[in-house]
């Protein structure tokens, strides 16, 4: 059967499902979890695996889950990934009353669109076809949230990163993957109306994630607060000096330092002693990350020395940089003309602020997440919603699979290439030593008395 017969029989598959993976989408839109807490989203997964006899693994990184579907002989593996948490919104009209998390990035659909794939598969026998393995993933934890709970999951030997995408990396559960696709939404609808539904993918920047404590010292704050070390007023400072030093960062480097107050003092009436805050420093590039991570440590330690305050910074490896493989692109941006009109279709969309822990798998193995449109309001915003499942949950499903046939078909000609033309930037054990430990090198103590004491 000619490639394009298969197509189109992959498309007709996926459609005849719809109901299904629209059940499927909505179940998991109403039960939002976060991340390493995906239990029930797991379950609805391990469900699907077992009502169609798929072997799988389980409880991978506390939540994740694995099925795989193979030829006899396989000749390639590729993996469809797919995230199972969902973010911290509490004002969306779906969020979690009690967690505050709502399906307002699209991880669900992730999900839809990654069993629209095994029904495909599974329903028309294909593999039966073709030699080829392909494994389904459901990856907890891909947003970077909730940073004080996964450290104790750290500290407790649960997990070892805070991305799920890096943990799997950890235990080796790509070690055998040749190729990883995925897909994700992004705005297309409504007030953000653009004519472009789907892009083959986006470049994404990476980060580094920061815990702040600077320490100082109580006092009373209307009696005394001469005696006191105002920990919230050195953390001020510091703010203002990395505000100070946002003219310094370079435009092509896309760096955004966005940090929060975690805690700002206990009590009206007394000095505050300690004041936490989080960052993350994105960049595009490891270098661009690297030059304003010591730009915004300095300015952390000027605040501390500023007030006679302890600063203690904890750095903690976020995503790396996202580079999407340019043969998994052409193929993808193939496929979304062949479900859409043309002139709704880009090779490439802009590069991203944002980041994502698949930037981390890139650059161990050719990967790609296409973007894919469908839904109204800003991602992570409570005015997210899905308003055209058609596209969102199904031409999402029927693109990765036509990629997947396309990677496998004829004897994994086009496989070959991708794989045989990608260039990794680390092997896994070169990644877990230098990313992976980047915390240690960056994380340090700066007590402003051993700086008084020169003087």
């Amino acid at each position: 059967m000619s490639l394009n017969d298969l197509k189109q029989q992959i498309i007709k598959a996926i459609e005849y499902r719809k109901e299904d993976l629209y059940s499927i989408a909505d179940s998991i839109f109403k039960e939002p979890e976060l991340g390493y807490q995906e239990f029930k989203t797991a379950d609805k997964i391990k469900n699907i695996f077992k009502k169609y006899n798929i072997s799988y693994r389980e409880k991978i990184a506390r939540t994740g889950i694995i099925g795989t579907i193979s030829s006899e002989n396989p000749k390639y593996h590729i993996a469809i990934l797919s995230e199972l948490d969902s973010v911290i919104s509490p004002n969306h009209p779906s969020a979690d009353p009690e967690t505050g998390a709502a399906h307002c990035c699209g991880h669900h659909a992730m999900v839809t669109a990654m069993i629209g794939v095994l029904y495909a598969f599974i329903d028309l026998n294909l593999l039966d076809q073709f030699e080829g393995k392909v494994s389904f993933m459901g990856i907890p934890a891909e947003e970077y949230a909730q940073l004080g709970f996964r450290n104790k999951l750290i500290k407790n030997e649960e997990i070892s990163f805070l991305g799920g995408k890096q943990e799997f990396i950890k235990l080796g559960e790509f070690e055998d993957v040749d190729i990883a696709i995925m897909h994700h939404l992004y705005p297309s609808e409504g007030e953000l109306e653009n004519p472009i539904k789907a892009y083959g993918t986006y470049s994404f920047n990476g980060f580094i994630g920061q815990e702040i404590e600077f320490l100082g010292h109580a006092s009373h704050a209307g009696n005394a607060p001469e005696l006191g070390r105002n920990s919230l007023q050195a953390a001020q400072l510091a703010l203002s000096s990395i505000n100070a030093n946002r003219e310094t960062f370079k435009d092509e480097d896309m760096i955004r330092v966005h940090p929060i107050i975690v805690e700002g003092g206990q009590i009206v009436n007394t000095v505050p002693n300690y004041v936490k805050l989080e960052t993350y420093v994105r960049g595009a590039t490891i270098e661009g990350i690297l030059d304003a991570t010591k730009k915004v440590n300095r300015s952390w330690m000027a605040g501390a020395l500023a007030m006679g305050n302890q600063v203690k910074i904890t750095t903690i490896p976020g995503y790396l940089p996202e580079k999407p493989d340019k043969n998994l692109i052409d193929i993808m941006y193939e496929n979304l003309k062949l479900l859409f009109h043309e002139n709704e279709v880009e090779r490439l969309g802009p590069s991203s602020a944002a980041g994502s822990d698949l930037g981390d798998l890139s650059s161990i193995l050719p990967c790609i997440q296409t973007r894919i449109g469908g839904i109204s309001g800003a991602l992570h915003s409570q005015e997210f919603e899905v308003i055209d499942p058609e596209i969102a949950y199904i031409k999402s499903s029927q693109a990765l699979a036509l990629t997947l046939l396309d990677l496998l078909y004829d004897n994994g000609t086009l496989a070959n290439k991708v794989i045989t033309e990608y260039k990794p930037l680390y092997t896994r054990e070169e990644y877990l030593e230098e990313w992976g430990n980047i915390g240690k090198t960056l994380s340090f103590t700066f007590d402003s008395k051993n700086f008084e004491n020169n003087l």
